[in-house]
């Protein structure tokens, strides 16, 4: 389900509806069901290992209390095990042997954000997470002694913090749709047929390129703030 999808903002508005009207002992279960949800739907064969993953860094954190450096150790070297086989498990595949497993999706940003707890709880710079439903991870846009907090509060409709958040959303889909996405009609003209082209050509679609990589991912970035800041 695309961030710019139709699909996307029916499933937010009903999400955001709902969330924000429950008691807050209710609110962090609904908003991880709401996730694990969303990524059913765009990977389904994917979420048992979404779910492994927090499970593990759940119970690496709560080893912590008792055996901080050995906990701290598997819980990194585990994640960037899994990582790395997701990642490069594709270069052993052969005809008739070892088939190429798919990455899920997010599988490196939701790693290391779990990788970024672990240290963040190791140094004491945030409370080891006693809740699996709390443990909440994130990457590099918040820590996680910044965010998780946030969890245990209760949370309702606000004017104006609404108001900042569609102004949020809109400049990211602003980015995405009329910036990233005319820039991607040249690209995906001109790289697939560039024996057709110039120099120059070549020299502006390479342009082009870096430019619709940078407010794809901008874009993204500010649409996936926007959901944070209506909830």
């Amino acid at each position: 389900m695309s961030l710019q999808s139709f699909g996307f903002f029916g499933f937010l508005l009903v999400v955001a509806a709902v969330y924000l009207h429950l008691p807050q002992r209710l609110q962090s279960v609904f908003l991880l069901a709401a996730s694990w949800v969303f990524y059913a739907l765009a990977m389904p064969t994917m979420l048992p290992v979404t779910i492994a993953i927090a499970v593990f860094t759940y119970l690496c954190g709560r080893c912590m209390a008792t055996h901080k450096t050995a906990a701290l150790r598997m819980g990194v070297v585990g994640l960037l095990a899994i990582l790395a086989f997701f990642k490069y498990n594709g270069a052993f595949a052969a005809e008739g042997g070892w088939q190429a497993v798919a990455m899920p999706l997010g599988i490196s940003f939701y790693s290391f954000a779990a990788i970024s707890y672990l240290i963040d709880a190791a140094r004491g710079d945030c409370e080891i997470e006693t809740n699996f439903i709390d443990t909440v991870t994130q990457g590099p846009i918040c820590r996680a002694g910044a965010l998780m907090p946030q969890f245990k509060t209760e949370h309702r409709f606000d004017a104006a913090r609404t108001v900042r958040a569609l102004r949020l959303l809109a400049l990211g889909l602003f980015k995405l749709v009329a910036v990233s996405d005319v820039l991607g009609l040249v690209v995906d003209e001109v790289f697939p047929n560039y024996r057709s082209y110039g120099g120059p050509m070549l020299v502006l679609a390479a342009v082009f390129y870096t430019f619709q990589l940078y407010f794809n991912f901008s874009g993204y970035s500010e649409v996936a703030r926007a959901v944070g800041l209506l909830l």
